[in-house]
């Protein structure tokens, strides 16, 4: 870890556990480094025992921290409200990630929540709809196959799934097919207080969570530093995890190496103990990602590169805009045996993009002049190391 990022890690540590803060000789400095990954609200948290800080900085932190709580209060507030409307109506709905993760941490304001994420079944999307219409929420962007995306001003942003990963996506069936072990809806526990909303059982948490994080780094920019505080409160708070359920599950998605690391990369950063290299690479891959990822991480992360061979603009343009059939059919189901189709398909994907994605395909070839092909190399031999390799390609 280089100094900056060891800052990070000994305030995070000093504000999960309680214990004494680390010394900054450059607050404003070390703040935007910590505002670069979320964690703006863990610097607020120190402030007051900071004796460097001018009046002026305790105020601005003492505001900051006091918008944190209230943010968090006014989301946790309208969630119970919704969540009590769905159980009324007997609507089954499970709580993901953020929601559940906040009553695990110290104070649930530690842990800043962009949206908030519910998993319905697809028979009740009409009287959810209708519920969160009614109580003032817009709709903003809807999917047939995955979610929808609801906002309410002042601060809450829902994502209502319909499963967990996008609708190609083959980790789908692992957790969508009653067959499966993985079957979410097999895997549930009641919250209490409710008789229609639940959570994942213990282990399956776990593994959505590793899955989430592995998405992230695959598809996406990659994934911040948050993401392993989650991991590391977690399995401080559930010591008795049943490891033969969670390696079976993660077996199922080819990702029990990579959980591994992801694990050890936790117990490297927060409780000091050794790490393999590439697990300190993927630390600072971590740290360079920033709260959501990086756009050139995602050009250098695309299907497009993953061939190794180097591609101009235009190139790159034209093969995210066409991929081959393998990854159309993937997509697309109905290719496997309607192969004719995929003239239509290519013109269904490209109206989607021209008239839904404008702005991110701007952003995402705005980014290609960023992206050098040592940094692609290095994140394809990274991943490899740290077991995305059958996923990655």
């Amino acid at each position: 870890m280089n100094a900056n990022e060891q800052k990070i890690i000994d305030l995070i540590r000093a504000v999960i556990l309680g214990t004494d803060p680390p010394s900054f000789d450059n607050w404003e400095q070390a703040y935007k480094y910590a505002e670069r990954h979320g964690l703006h609200n863990f610097m607020a948290e120190i402030a007051p025992k900071v004796e460097t800080l001018s009046a002026q900085e305790q105020e601005k932190m003492a505001d900051l921290q006091a918008m944190s709580v209230l943010k968090d209060a006014v989301q946790e507030t309208e969630v119970e409200e919704l969540i009590r409307l769905f159980d009324g109506r007997g609507i089954d709905a499970i709580m993901l990630k953020g929601w559940y993760i906040k009553q695990l941490y110290p104070r649930r304001d530690f842990r800043i929540m962009a949206d908030t994420d519910i998993i319905i079944g697809e028979q009740n999307e009409a009287d959810v709809h209708e519920i969160l219409t009614v109580r003032g929420y817009n709709c903003v962007s809807a999917s047939n196959k995955k979610d929808a995306a609801y906002t309410k001003k002042p601060f809450q942003i829902l994502e209502i799934h319909k499963q967990l990963f996008m609708y190609e996506d083959e980790w789908n069936d692992c957790f969508n097919l009653p067959t499966s072990p993985m079957y979410i809806w097999n895997r549930l526990e009641t919250i209490d207080g409710y008789k229609h909303i639940y959570r994942m059982d213990d282990e399956l948490f776990f593994v959505y969570m590793i899955a989430h994080i592995a998405k992230h780094l695959l598809d996406d920019g990659g994934i911040g530093v948050r993401a392993f505080i989650d991991i590391w409160v977690y399995l401080r708070c559930k010591p008795d995890l049943d490891y033969i359920i969670i390696n079976r599950d993660l077996d199922m998605l080819g990702l029990k190496t990579f959980a591994q690391k992801a694990a050890a990369l936790t117990e490297y950063w927060f409780e000091s103990k050794p790490a393999l290299p590439e697990v300190e690479e993927l630390g600072h891959h971590i740290f360079e990602c920033g709260v959501y990822g990086k756009k050139s991480f995602f050009v250098a992360n695309s299907e497009v590169m993953r061939d190794g061979k180097k591609h101009g603009k235009l190139g790159y343009a034209y093969k995210r805009a066409f991929p081959g059939m393998k990854s159309m059919k993937v997509r697309y189901p109905k290719l496997e045996k309607k192969p004719w189709l995929l003239p239509a398909y290519y013109s269904k994907r490209l109206w989607y993009s021209t008239t839904h994605r404008k702005a991110s395909i701007k952003g995402e070839l705005g980014s290609f002049g960023s992206v050098d092909y040592d940094q692609v190399q290095r994140i394809r031999e990274l991943y490899k190391k740290i077991g995305l390799e059958d996923n990655y390609g």
